[in-house]
């Protein structure tokens, strides 16, 4: 089955990643716990655009974090 990732999963990929899994892996709990959705054209340009904000997001508390330090 495969999948794509909308968070970084240890151990499988990150995000924005398309990846093989298990069927009952995916279906019992990437799917369910919002990890992961199917690669649709649509969903693809979705996680794009969630990964864009993430990537943007860690740039921000690193920045912070290095004007702490």
């Amino acid at each position: 089955m495969k999948v794509l990732l909308r968070r970084n999963v240890a151990n499988l990929g990150k995000i924005g990643e398309v990846v093989e899994v298990k069927p009952g892996y995916g279906r019992n709990y990437l799917l369910p716990q919002r990890l992961a959705v199917t690669p649709t054209k649509g969903n693809v340009k979705a996680v794009e655009a969630e990964k864009q904000q993430y990537l943007a997001e860690v740039a921000r508390e690193r920045a912070a974090l290095e004007v702490k330090a």
